[in-house]
């Protein structure tokens, strides 16, 4: 891969498979993502190394990951190899087996705008489980009610109900530098 390309920042490949096999051990299903790279020149593109890739940093590592979310797992053997290869990778949750949805909220799509006309209409939005992206957004995690399959994808503009998908978690990289957090109160 000697085409200029380095990490962001250092990735410590400790610190990510213990992550993943701690959110494993709770029964979230985890799968390998790319992970952002940044360039000599400068730009940041996606460790996939596809420079029009629309998803830097948040789409399954294909070649860890070959039918995509489908192979997120909870298997430590499984997850202990993926890191045994040597690559950079980020993490994300596959949320219907894990039994998880969430309500991601991307201000960059006007998610902020919609957050508060849905709080001003049902009440504040509120989870137990809440997370920062790393382009300053949100994800609301929510256990899944059981046997729901019909939820309606989009909320509005830039809030989106995802329950058959993955969520980006910490400590993965976004492709603006930022680590993906857990808010401090989340548990």
């Amino acid at each position: 891969m000697g085409d200029n390309v380095s990490n962001i920042i250092p990735f410590d490949q400790r610190r990510m498979l213990q992550a993943a096999l701690a959110y494993a051990a709770k029964g979230w299903h985890v799968l390998p993502c790319f992970r952002p790279k940044k360039r000599e020149d400068g730009k940041v593109l996606c460790g996939c190394n596809n420079l029009d890739c629309a998803t830097p940093g948040k789409h399954p590592h294909g070649f860890l990951a070959r039918r995509g979310q489908y192979d997120a797992t909870t298997n430590a053997d499984i997850i202990r190899r993926w890191f045994a290869y040597g690559h950079d990778l980020n993490i994300a949750i596959e949320l219907s087996k894990s039994g998880l949805v969430a309500i991601d909220i991307d201000p960059r799509n006007g998610g902020e705008i919609t957050k508060e006309k849905l709080e001003q209409e049902y009440g504040q939005l509120y989870s137990d489980v809440e997370a920062i992206t790393g382009g300053g957004g949100q994800h609301y995690v929510y256990s899944s009610p059981h046997g729901v399959s019909n939820l309606p994808g989009k909320l509005g503009p830039g809030v989106d109900l995802k329950g058959n998908g993955y969520i980006v978690v910490w400590p993965s990289l976004h492709m603006s530098g930022a680590e993906y957090e857990w808010e401090a109160s989340s548990d």
